[in-house]
């Protein structure tokens, strides 16, 4: 049921009420959405950051794993005990580069990219299912209103370094590119 009148009326704040659903919605996002939408496309046993990782391969061939470690926001080691498992799961293909041992060529096996296939559907069908309700124009509005909100809210931050913060989900339009944040997956395109 879609939050009532009761509810501003019962004294929260508007911006009580926005950190409130914000921090709903990432949580519905990440358990309800990517972890349901994961157990539905494989039986694996693999963690969203292991298919952000995934997705990061797919979209850059060549990494050092220290790049890779801060893509991920992990150590090194634990970025190599990703890829390790990866390569064992046999969703992806590993070879160290003969020009720059410190660099790896990972690219996805057809297992690799069906998988991820079979992830992005379902999260495109459960999404529309919640969003279904919306019209188009509603839909772009909410959209917008989460790029706007997420952007005011880096404004005022240092913004050294690389973002990172769209979690492998890179888009062109990224609104903070305004902010002259790096980011990882613009370096390579």
């Amino acid at each position: 049921m879609p939050p009532s009148q009761t509810e501003a009326a019962a004294g929260s704040s508007p911006f009580q009420r926005l950190l409130h659903y914000s921090h709903l919605f990432a949580s519905v996002v990440h358990g309800s959405l990517e972890e349901r939408c994961l157990r539905q496309a494989t039986p694996l046993p693999l963690t969203i950051q292991q298919v952000n990782l995934l997705r990061l391969i797919d979209h850059r061939g060549t990494h050092h794993v220290g790049d890779m470690a801060d893509l991920l926001g992990v150590s090194q080691p634990a970025a190599s005990k990703n890829v390790d498992k990866l390569v064992r799961l046999k969703l992806v293909n590993r070879e160290v580069l003969e020009t720059d041992r410190r660099s790896l060529s990972l690219s996805l096996t057809e297992e690799g990219r069906a998988l991820i296939r079979r992830y992005e559907k379902a999260k495109e069908a459960k999404l529309q299912q919640a969003v279904g309700e919306l019209s188009p124009a509603d839909l772009e509005q909410l959209t917008t209103a989460l790029a706007h909100v997420s952007y005011q809210i880096l404004k005022g931050e240092n913004t050294r370094g690389n973002c990172n913060r769209c979690n492998a989900y890179y888009t062109e339009a990224c609104p903070m590119r305004a902010l002259a944040i790096g980011c990882s997956y613009l370096k390579t395109r």
